[in-house]
């Protein structure tokens, strides 16, 4: 890491990890302190600089929230096993579960995944998109039966 940039992208991925701490945990690092002492004046002074704006842009602006669609780790413990297998009876939809467990709504996708592995006798309500399809088959079922 002979090269400021390096430094830069050294601590811009520190700031995505865990903000001001992370990046100062970076700075202050044998690694990098190794690499200041070995650069030119100049270099020194650019990669000071790198350091400075890196911290105060941290600083000023906290780091932005995970995408809501993103993986989410949800954690299963005993207790809300327990709480899933008898709620998931009463619930017809993922969604309804999802808010019965008093999880965030972008969760769902967590929460069908462990209804289907811990309940899986529990009904669940698909969500079925009205479409032209769905639509006009019902009647037709209707005219069948």
């Amino acid at each position: 890491m002979a090269h400021p940039n390096a430094l830069h992208a050294k601590l811009a991925h520190a700031a995505n990890i865990g903000g001001a701490a992370y990046v100062e945990r970076a700075a202050l690092s044998d690694e990098v302190m190794g690499q200041l002492v070995e650069m030119d004046p100049p270099m020194r002074k650019k990669a000071l600089a790198i350091v400075s704006q890196h911290l105060e842009k941290v600083r000023t602006a906290p780091p932005k929230p995970k995408a809501p669609r993103g993986r989410v780790k949800v954690r299963w413990n005993d207790e809300l096993i327990a709480r899933l297998k008898r709620e998931a009876v009463w619930c017809k939809t993922n969604a309804a579960l999802t808010r019965k467990l008093g999880l965030p709504n972008h969760c769902e996708g967590a929460v069908k995944r462990a209804r289907a592995r811990y309940a899986p006798n529990a009904p669940a309500t698909p969500k079925v998109r009205a479409t032209r399809k769905n639509e006009s088959a019902a009647p037709a079922l209707k005219r069948a039966a």
